[in-house]
């Protein structure tokens, strides 16, 4: 049986923070999907490098640079259609590939 203070937390702090956070992405795909407020592309692309990280026999790790690629992006706060958003992407030029 929960506690008093157990529901009271899951009541007045867990389901308002849930309920604002989906409100908020929400709120961010209709505007990435509208234009709001003004037309703007859906979608940007950054060059980002890849390195590539290879165990070895004597169990290190031997790092390997790869050729940059172009990534695709949305531009808003939240991730949408299964692309990072560019703010993301900007921040982390160099995706780290262990193989």
């Amino acid at each position: 049986m929960l506690s008093r203070i157990a529901l009271w937390t899951m009541k007045w702090i867990l389901l308002p923070a849930l309920v604002s956070a989906a409100v908020a992405y929400g709120l961010d795909w209709a505007s990435l999907e509208y234009g709001i407020p003004t037309p703007r592309p859906k979608f940007a692309e950054y060059k980002v490098d890849q390195l590539y990280t290879v165990p070895n026999r004597w169990k290190e790790i031997e790092w390997s640079r790869g050729d940059s690629v172009m990534e695709r992006c949305v531009n808003s706060l939240f991730p949408h259609y299964g692309n990072n958003p560019c703010w993301y992407v900007s921040k982390h030029p160099i995706r780290v590939n262990a193989l």
